[in-house]
C-alpha cells in the first residue's frame, strides 16, 4: 500500500466512473474490485484502489481477490504509466546521491537486460535490476 495524494485519489475515481463495467477488457472485472487496472495478462490482472492498495485477481483463472506482494507495487506503476502517464508521480523519485540503474538508464525500461514484466509494446519492459525505479 502507498500513500496516495489527493490529487491521483481523484484520477483514480473519475478513471473508475469512465470504465464501462460490461467491456471484455480486464479493466471491467478490475472495476468489479473497485480498482483501475494496471496490468493483464490471459491469467493475471494487477489493480490499484483509491485507497492506495494494489490488488491482483483473475476471474477466468481463478485466482481469487489477493493482496498484491509488495516488491510487485513499483513494477506495478511503472506498468501502469503506459495506460495512465499521471501515475509516473506515485513512482519514488531518485535520491540525489543515488546513481541511475546501469540496467535501464534510469529509464526503468529494459530492452536489453532482464525482463520481468512484459511492456505493451512489446518493447522491453519492467528492469530486473531496479524492479522499475530507474535507480
Amino acid at each position: 500500500m502507498i500513500d496516495i495524494p489527493q490529487k491521483i485519489h481523484y484520477k483514480i475515481l473519475c478513471t473508475l466512473a469512465e470504465i464501462d463495467p460490461y467491456s471484455l477488457h480486464f479493466e471491467s472485472e478490475a472495476l468489479s474490485h473497485g480498482a483501475i487496472g494496471l496490468m493483464g495478462t490471459i491469467f493475471l490482472i494487477w489493480g490499484l484502489r483509491p485507497d492506495g492498495s494494489f490488488w491482483k485477481f483473475d476471474a477466468s483463472s481463478g485466482l481469487p481477490l489477493t493482496p498484491l506482494e509488495p516488491e510487485c507495487e513499483i513494477p506495478a506503476l511503472r506498468i501502469g504509466t503506459e495506460r495512465y502517464a499521471w501515475l509516473s508521480d506515485l513512482i519514488p523519485r531518485r535520491p540525489w546521491h543515488t546513481k541511475d540503474c546501469s540496467g535501464c538508464d534510469g529509464t526503468g525500461w529494459a530492452v536489453r537486460t532482464g525482463i520481468i514484466v512484459l511492456r505493451t509494446d512489446g518493447q522491453g519492459g519492467v528492469c530486473d535490476q531496479c524492479r522499475g525505479k530507474g535507480w
